[in-house]
């Protein structure tokens, strides 16, 4: 490093000596301006600067390689976005429908009084567009994009009202309407000219349900119980085009019940096990009580007393927070009519009263 000292009349023209003798890379480390006064009496210059230059040579700069791709740590944004959507929700939430657009709150209103749960509202009306490229939307242009979010948070099962062959099992809480639901397939069936099975399953309360047995006898049905794997596994090795399996009604607390029936779906092993919800039961039960039938292997549902209920909310609410497939509806107890196959259009226009068939 060389260091040295330069003296001047004035500032400017020492740095000046600096930037001229040792470059512009030099460093100036001290300076000192002697007063005036001094001078007269002593002589000599009144700027003094000490500057020093770094004249070793600078270490070869290494290349460095890039990281692999690989190697890359990928930052995912959609944890962010998640976190983002949901604070929207939260505040949409509180707010209600003042947080809403304003072409929005009407159909929050709407669809809150038409039964749906809030976080579903909110779920619906988030992909919904209040406006396109001429403009804000008309009423009916945003119900019809309701009713088509609707529809597509539905799916179905396009199941025919009789089978040619199968085996299907109906579970369900207490007065759900399964065994007018399975007398409704049966009937359609024999009058087809398939040849069904009725079996009513029951381990806990032994006995020939009434109601299904007088049902069997008149149309000439064959009509079975069983209360064992066994006594099942018999009954099934006997002919028949389509047998629907009734089982009793239980709770979303009733473990016993749940456990009990398990070993004798396991022996029929169903092609179809249908969950049957009244339309009028709450979502929060409904949902509670799809939960503990877990053990049953559900994977459709079936929604019945339509024309009992004044909103459908609680069918959208099970359907889109189960993600099973819509079998069949029913509206009313006439035997074999009242009932028809689900679909997403008709499902959507019944939550939103667009329609009352």
């Amino acid at each position: 490093m060389q260091l040295r000292r330069f003296k001047g009349n004035a500032l400017p023209e020492v740095v000046a000596q600096v930037r001229a003798e040792l470059g512009p890379e030099a460093v100036i480390l001290h300076t000192k301006v002697s007063p005036r006064r001094l001078l007269r009496f002593f002589g000599g210059t009144p700027v003094e600067v000490v500057a020093a230059l770094d004249d070793r040579a600078p270490e070869p700069v290494r290349a460095t390689r890039a990281p692999a791709a690989s190697q890359l740590q990928t930052i995912s944004l959609e944890p962010l976005q998640a976190e983002i959507a949901e604070l929207r929700r939260v505040l949409l939430r509180f707010g209600g429908a003042r947080g809403l657009p304003s072409p929005m709150a009407p159909l929050y209103t709407w669809l809150v009084e038409m039964g749906v749960d809030e976080r579903l509202v909110f779920q619906i009306l988030d992909d919904v567009p209040v406006s396109d490229a001429r403009g804000s939307l008309s009423v009916e242009a945003l119900t019809l994009a309701v009713e088509r979010r609707v529809a597509g948070l539905l799916r179905v099962a396009a199941s025919p009202l009789t089978l040619s062959v199968g085996t299907i099992a109906f579970v369900g809480p207490t007065g759900a309407g399964k065994s007018t639901t399975l007398a409704k397939l049966a009937v359609r069936a024999h009058l087809e000219g398939r040849t069904p099975c009725v079996v009513s399953l029951d381990a806990m309360t032994p006995g020939t349900p009434a109601a299904l047995d007088a049902i069997a006898r008149i149309v000439g049905v064959r009509h079975e119980v069983a209360t064992t794997p066994a006594e099942l596994r018999a009954i099934l090795d006997r002919p028949a085009d389509l047998t629907l399996i009734d089982t009793p009604g239980l709770g979303r607390t009733d473990e016993a019940g749940v456990a009990a029936l398990a070993p004798l779906l396991d022996a029929a092993r169903p092609t179809e096990v249908h969950f049957v919800m009244p339309a009028t039961m709450k979502s929060d039960d409904a949902l509670a009580t799809l939960a503990a039938f877990g053990a049953l292997w559900v994977t459709r549902l079936s929604f019945t007393k339509l024309d009992e209920a004044s909103t459908f909310g609680s069918i959208l609410d099970v359907a889109a927070g189960s993600g099973l497939p819509v079998s069949y509806l029913t509206a009313g107890r006439e035997i074999p009519d009242d009932i028809h196959s689900a679909t997403a259009l008709e499902l959507a226009r019944r939550v939103l009263r667009r329609e009352r068939p």
